[in-house]
């Protein structure tokens, strides 16, 4: 059975037709009626799944990202119908299965995918630097990672860490620890090579 549908999916994923766009507020949005029909789907099983992600939801996200409205019928029925966020259609779409479904999800996948490319080809090393004392000073406190800046900074000028303990006030136990646990942020030195016991 999965054969099968990865059969009707793989030559079909070119041939992605996206669906119809309206708005909710300023988000751009989606029918619950197109849904139903883009994923060849009886309206009233898109509505029953859409009540039961609304059932589980936080209140403060279903009230942004699901909007209901009515429509009429081709018997002139009104019946209800929902506007999806992109979010709300996100979380609908990824519990659905069957062919459309799948080339749905291998669409977000390879865009997701080609996002993580991007970021790979951009990355700098100032912004991971910027990262990672980011996150250290979340992990240990801004003031612990100030210290730790400090402390580096005398460590490259070539203090000792006893001597970076007596200007820091700390014990050269503390600096060591700064070093092992921060020395990651601290700037590469530049390399050197000795040739006959001289530096090069």
């Amino acid at each position: 059975m999965a054969k099968n549908i990865l059969s009707q999916v793989i030559p079909a994923i070119n041939n992605y037709d996206p669906l119809i766009t309206s708005w909710l507020g300023d988000k751009p949005a989606v029918l619950s009626t197109e849904v139903a029909a883009h994923f060849q789907k009886r309206h009233q099983h898109i509505l029953r799944d859409i009540d039961r992600l609304r059932s589980i939801l936080p209140k403060s996200f279903t009230a942004t990202n699901f909007g209901c409205s009515d429509y009429q019928d081709s018997t002139g029925r009104k019946i209800r119908q929902f506007i999806l966020t992109r979010d709300a259609f996100s979380l609908l779409v990824m519990g659905m299965t069957g062919p459309a479904a799948i080339r749905w999800k291998l669409r977000y996948i390879e865009a997701f995918n080609a996002m993580e490319r991007e970021l790979l080809e951009r990355h700098d090393g100032d912004l991971f630097l910027a990262g990672a004392r980011a996150a250290a000073q979340r992990l240990a406190g801004e003031e612990r990672a100030r210290l730790a800046d400090c402390a580096l900074a005398l460590l490259d000028e070539g203090l000792t860490q006893r001597e970076v303990g007596k200007l820091l006030r700390v014990s050269r136990w503390t600096v060591r620890r700064l070093k092992r646990r921060f020395g990651f942020l601290a700037a590469p030195k530049a390399e050197t090579h000795m040739v006959q016991g001289v530096l090069a």
